[in-house]
C-alpha cells in the first residue's frame, strides 16, 4: 500500500465548526454543553449569491471542504485540477430538500416548484457545487452508505488521483429523528455532522506532514441495518473479529495503541472490545465519542477517523473519550472502527 496521508480536516460537529476548537473541547476538563438535533450555525465562507443556489446539505459540503483546504496549509494552485478528486458519502442525503420538494408538489402547483429546490434533491448536486467552486475535475462520486475513505485509498493506489477530498455529510430531518425515537433503536441523540478529510498520495508535491498516515483498512457487511435490535450475535461477532484481525495482520507494526470503537449499537461495541482484548490486550479503548458528538449516522466512520487523526498529530488521546478517564499519551497507531446504515462495517488503521 502506498503511503497516503491525511493533511487537512474540516468539520461541522456538535463540538463546533472549527477543527482547532473541536480539539480544545475534546481535551478540556470542563463539561461541554451540547445542543443535539439542531441546525448548527455555519459561518459564511462563500459569496451570498453562490449560497442562494445551494441547499443546506450542499452548503455543509462546501463549508467543510473550504475549512479542510485552509487547514492543510499547502498551496493547491500548482496541482493539476484533474488530479484532485472528491469522494463523499451520506446515509440519508439531502432529506430536508427532498421533503420540501415533495411538499411543493403535493400542496402547491407542481409546475411552479422551485428549480433550485428540485436541482438540489439529488445528493450529487453537493459535489457539483464543490467542484465548480474549486474547479476540481478529478475522480468524483457521492456514495450512499459506503466506505468513502477505503474507496479513495483504492483510487489513489491505482494512480487515479494525487489528492482527494474525502467527505461525509449527514443532515437528519425531524421526521427521521421521530422515526428512530418511535422505535427506540438509538442510545444517543441524532446529531448533524459533516467532515472533509484531504488525502494526499506520497510524492505528489512538497512534503506536508499533516495529521497521520492511513496504513490499511478492511471491511465487511454485517448483513443487516446496524440499529436493528435482533441480531445474529455469533455471525456479527465473527465478521467483526475477522475484519479487525485482517487489519491488524496487514499492519507492519502489530502494536496498536488504541481502538476507537464504533460507539453504538451496544452489541457491535461489545464485540469490538472483546475482539481487541483478545488480539491486542494492551490496546486502550476509546468508546465515548458518541457521548460528545451524538449519533452521526453516515458520518460515523469519517468522524472517528478525524478524531484519530487529531490524536495522532497532537500525540494525545484525551480522557474525555476513553473508558478509563485517563489521557493516553504518545499514540503511534490507532485502529478506527465505523459502520453505516447499509450494514457495512469498516476498520481503518492510522499511524504517526
Amino acid at each position: 500500500m502506498n503511503k497516503i496521508s491525511i493533511i487537512g480536516i474540516g468539520g461541522i460537529t456538535a463540538l463546533g465548526t472549527d477543527i482547532n476548537d473541536i480539539w480544545e473541547k475534546l481535551k478540556s476538563d470542563e463539561e461541554v454543553n451540547i445542543d443535539y438535533e439542531c441546525e448548527y450555525n455555519i459561518p459564511l465562507v462563500i459569496k451570498k449569491n453562490l449560497l442562494r443556489r445551494m441547499d443546506r446539505f450542499s452548503h455543509m459540503g462546501v463549508y467543510v471542504t473550504t475549512k479542510a483546504i485552509e487547514d492543510l496549509k499547502e498551496d493547491l494552485s500548482s496541482i493539476p485540477k484533474q488530479r484532485i478528486g472528491t469522494i463523499f458519502s451520506t446515509g440519508y442525503g439531502p432529506m430536508k430538500t427532498n421533503i420540501e420538494f415533495c411538499r411543493q408538489v403535493v400542496e402547491d402547483e407542481p409546475d411552479f416548484c422551485s428549480p433550485t429546490v428540485f436541482s438540489n434533491t439529488v445528493a450529487n448536486a453537493c459535489l457539483g457545487h464543490i467542484c465548480m467552486l474549486f474547479k476540481f475535475t478529478g475522480v468524483s462520486t457521492m456514495l450512499m452508505g459506503s466506505n468513502n475513505i477505503g474507496y479513495s485509498v483504492m483510487l489513489m493506489e491505482e494512480n487515479k488521483a494525487d489528492y482527494i477530498v474525502v467527505g461525509s455529510i449527514e443532515e437528519p430531518d425531524s421526521e427521521l429523528i421521530k422515526a428512530f425515537k418511535s422505535r427506540q433503536e438509538l442510545s444517543y441523540p441524532i446529531s448533524e455532522c459533516a467532515l472533509a478529510l484531504i488525502l494526499k498520495r506520497e510524492g505528489c508535491s512538497e512534503t506536508n506532514k499533516g495529521y497521520c498516515n492511513i496504513e490499511t483498512f478492511s471491511e465487511c457487511n454485517l448483513g443487516i441495518h446496524p440499529f436493528k435490535k435482533i441480531l445474529d450475535s455469533h455471525s456479527i461477532e465473527y465478521k467483526i473479529r475477522r475484519t479487525i484481525e485482517n487489519t491488524i495482520k496487514q499492519s507492519i507494526d502489530k502494536k496498536i495503541d488504541a481502538i476507537i470503537c464504533s460507539g453504538d449499537p451496544i452489541c457491535i461495541n461489545n464485540h469490538e472490545i472483546k475482539t481487541i482484548n483478545q488480539l491486542v490486550p494492551e490496546c486502550k479503548v476509546v468508546d465515548k465519542t458518541k457521548e460528545l458528538f451524538g449519533e452521526t449516522l453516515g458520518s460515523t466512520l469519517n468522524l472517528n477517523v478525524a478524531i484519530a487523526a487529531l490524536c495522532i498529530k497532537n500525540q494525545l488521546i484525551p480522557k474525555s473519550i476513553t473508558n478509563t478517564n485517563q489521557d493516553i499519551k504518545n499514540p503511534k497507531q490507532i485502529l478506527v472502527c465505523g459502520y453505516d446504515i447499509s450494514g457495512n462495517y469498516t476498520t481503518i488503521l492510522v499511524s504517526k
